[in-house]
């Protein structure tokens, strides 16, 4: 399972967080993992 996606599971919020105060690189990366934009 994709690291990104395992924190969504546990709830984690400083992960969540990060993306939204502009730490996108990973979250871009699982994006173009995933192959689209949720």
């Amino acid at each position: 399972m994709h690291p990104i996606l395992y924190d969504f599971l546990k709830n984690d919020w400083e992960t969540y967080e990060g993306i939204v105060e502009g730490q996108l690189e990973p979250w871009l990366e699982f994006q173009k993992e995933l192959g689209h934009r949720p």
